[in-house]
């Protein structure tokens, strides 16, 4: 009788960790895996974008489309003065705020520089926010996902991962540089 318990014991045991095993991609090489995320170039997002800059912070909700080169980025609340859009690939650029009222440029730092107060480097941003980054001295977590690296006077830093489509992409990055720091919280990742 003892025995028929333990039997049903130990295969209680196996089929549940069965059941309950994870479904994390494996990813077995860092570069091989940051190749492929290059590929990814169709994509949204959902989330939160925090900045701290000069003694002072703001936050606002962050809705952004990339396709190719080309990105729509929404920025709604506080931090966006109540709505702003970026639009444009890294050759012409535009911002538009809640007013309706447009202003585009070739260099999108200094033009949301001039209308928001900070910057952001959007070149870079489409590969980083995906947890890509091509540099030497990037430094990798132990499951081979991107933990953080520096690049043109700016520290990025990875500290959470999400599972989406078998792929392991960021939940939360810290971008570093001088007096400023940007927080992004990504809710919600749609692959196209």
């Amino acid at each position: 009788m003892l025995n028929k318990f333990f039997i049903i014991f130990i295969l209680t045991g196996v089929l549940f960790g069965c059941a309950h095993q994870s479904l994390s991609p494996v990813i077995t090489d860092a570069h091989g895996y940051q190749q492929k995320l290059a590929q990814l170039d169709h994509w949204q997002l959902q989330g939160k974008i925090a900045v701290r800059h000069a003694n002072q912070s703001d936050s606002a909700a962050l809705r952004w489309q990339q396709d190719a080169e080309h990105f729509d980025i929404f920025l709604s609340g506080p931090l966006g003065a109540g709505a702003t859009r970026l639009i444009g690939t890294p050759k012409q650029f535009s911002i538009q705020n809640n007013k309706e009222e447009t202003a585009a440029m070739s260099n999108a730092e200094q033009l949301i520089e001039k209308h928001l107060g900070w910057t952001l480097p959007l070149d870079q941003l489409p590969q980083w926010i995906l947890g890509h980054n091509d540099n030497r001295n990037s430094q990798f977590n132990i499951d081979h996902t991107l933990a953080g690296f520096e690049q043109d006077g700016w520290r990025v830093e990875y500290q959470r991962y999400q599972i989406i489509d078998q792929w392991l992409l960021p939940e939360k990055i810290v971008l570093k540089h001088e007096d400023m720091q940007v927080t992004i919280i990504i809710k919600q990742w749609t692959l196209l």
